[in-house]
């Protein structure tokens, strides 16, 4: 022990002390983490990758620029963090200021019903769902078109009367994340 035998303390870096069966403690070094990539002006606004939404690349928004691993392929507008989430035809990204299309081309803005921005987007049994802005509304689009979104096709949080601020899908369960509530949803096809 350092401080009994009056040794000053040592700073690890890249090493952790791990429980060692034979010589007791021993110190386990690891690499320094290195840059992968430098992207845009910053900040970065969101990060997504998900396997089967274009082949697993890594999505960023950074400034107002979304890239798909290294290339700069659209423009996001907004300064706020934004929500994505994909499928193999297209990635969706919603923010305060509004929602956005990359279709494997070029990124384009989507109307939503009532002009709003999109606070959380999720996919779900080919739909993508989207929390409207500072309400308890939760938009769904038609299958397999994330920007097809009938005015109509809306359902409203129901435990509390608190504005949604994420919905997230863990397994066939989607979970709406009030201001001071959590909602579970389950997939009934209805």
């Amino acid at each position: 022990n350092r401080i009994v035998a009056g040794l000053p303390e040592v700073r690890l870096v890249n090493q952790y002390a791990e429980q060692s069966p034979v010589a007791g403690i021993v110190l386990v070094a690891r690499p320094g983490l290195v840059a992968n990539m430098t992207l845009g002006a910053g900040p970065t606004r969101g990060i997504f990758s998900k396997p089967g939404c274009f082949g697993g690349d890594v999505f960023t928004v950074s400034g107002g620029t979304l890239y798909r691993g290294p290339v700069a392929v659209g423009a996001v507008p907004g300064v706020e963090a934004v929500s994505m989430d994909g499928n193999e035809l297209e990635l969706m990204i919603g923010n305060v200021d509004g929602l956005y299309r990359y279709n494997g081309t070029s990124v384009a803005a989507v109307a939503t019903p009532d002009g709003s921005g999109v606070r959380s987007v999720a996919y779900m049994a080919s739909r993508f769902l989207y929390v409207r802005s500072n309400t308890g509304k939760i938009y769904w689009s038609d299958i397999l078109s994330g920007a097809a979104i009938d005015p109509l096709s809306f359902a409203t949080a129901e435990a509390m009367p608190d504005p949604l601020v994420a919905v997230l899908l863990i397994g066939d369960v989607l979970w709406l994340f009030g201001q001071a509530s959590v909602e579970f949803w389950a997939n009934t096809g209805d």
